[in-house]
């Protein structure tokens, strides 16, 4: 008995507005379709953010519908739960042919039983998640949507793993397959498994570029994990100081394109040392990667904040903690735009208080930002 756990698809996703960007992520949900196949598993699981938002494009809907097609046609059922992005988007799970997961029973897979609790609110998950447990009773696999604090890599008011096992454990959850965070990651606990798959794509320049889905196998009665790589478009990150470091960033994405078929993503930073530096790598790159991004290297991002005016960080509210956030982070646009454009992005999808958003920042690892929140 196999299943296939994918991460967060976010399908209908446009990252930098490009359509080949979107294409992107429906191409390597045809590669997840492919090795749930070629492995034999008996379902596949979506554990939330399966569409970046609760209004999906067409295409979005059509892509998982042809997914599911051909899943179910080959006897794979596909099994979902909503996340924090697609949290009202049950009936377009439902209408792609997808069985969408409420909290309150479990179907089953073979000889498994497969519980789940779509997302509600951070504030009351363990509530929920409790609930749920009780409701259900027993269960091998559990699907959540949510920031568990270890895995994901910071501490706060996120729940712990040991709070989420002493809940699961207790009804015979095995292995719990998790969404929400871009980062793979796992923790065991007993004879529990809690797993983060990560993003199918790269969605953000904090993530690892390295995808995969996790192919989980009870045939020995415990989850054995296996870690199944997906090809997604390639990547260079690279600091320059100067124009042979830059010609060498070109070199390589000009390799990339030819061996991969696909035009890569280029995120260059320069080195402050380097004097007029930004513009001449600007005028260099000309088209070659399908994004490029410049911006200069920040080896001391806490000095940089040192230098700007926080007097109106004191008057937090939850309904103005946002604004502020977002004024004293664009006046760090000229030193570090790709950041303060990834925060301002951030904070465009949150109304939240302080605490909530300076965890927020962690969670993408921007930790110097968080650090005037505290």
């Amino acid at each position: 008995m196999k299943l296939l756990h994918v991460g967060d698809a976010h399908l209908g996703v446009r990252p930098g507005g490009l359509p080949e960007r979107e294409q992107d992520v429906y191409d390597v949900l045809n590669q997840i379709v492919e090795l749930a196949v070629a492995h034999q598993v008996s379902a596949v699981l979506l554990p939330g953010d399966v569409f970046d938002s609760n209004r999906p494009p067409g295409r979005a809907v059509a892509a998982l519908a042809k997914a599911a097609r051909t899943l179910t046609a080959s006897g794979i059922q596909v099994l979902a739960i909503s996340g924090n992005h697609d949290s009202e988007s049950q009936h377009w799970l439902e209408l792609a042919g997808v069985e969408h997961l409420s909290g309150s029973s479990a179907l089953r897979v073979g000889s498994l039983l497969v519980g789940g609790l779509s997302y509600q609110s951070h504030k009351t998950f363990l509530e929920d998640l409790r609930s749920a447990a009780e409701s259900i009773a027993a269960a091998d696999v559990f699907m959540i949507h949510e920031t568990v604090a270890e895995l994901a890599g910071f501490p706060g008011s996120y729940p712990s793993v040991d709070e989420v096992h002493r809940i699961l454990g207790p009804i015979g959850v095995k292995y719990v397959a998790m969404g929400d965070v871009h980062d793979p990651g796992t923790e065991v606990r007993g004879s529990c498994t809690l797993t983060y798959p990560g993003s199918i794509e790269l969605l953000a320049t904090n993530e690892p570029a390295d995808k995969h889905v996790v192919l989980v196998d009870f045939t020995t009665g415990d989850p054995v994990l296996t870690n199944l790589p997906l090809k997604t478009r390639p990547i260079i990150q690279q600091t320059v100081a100067n124009m042979a470091e830059l010609e060498g960033v070109i070199a390589a994405a000009q390799s990339l394109a030819e061996a991969s078929g696909r035009e890569p993503m280029v995120y260059v930073q320069v080195d402050r040392a380097w004097v007029g530096g930004v513009r001449e790598v600007k005028s260099t790159l000309g088209s070659h990667g399908l994004m490029r991004r410049v911006s200069l290297s920040d080896t001391d991002s806490l000095t940089k904040l040192g230098a700007l005016d926080l007097s109106e960080v004191s008057r937090w509210s939850r309904d103005k903690a946002p604004e502020l956030i977002r004024e004293v982070v664009a006046k760090s646009f000229e030193r570090d735009s790709a950041v303060g454009e990834m925060v301002l992005t951030l904070l465009d999808k949150t109304s939240s208080p302080k605490e909530q958003v300076r965890n927020h920042l962690l969670k993408h690892k921007l930790n110097t930002y968080a650090e005037v929140l505290s």
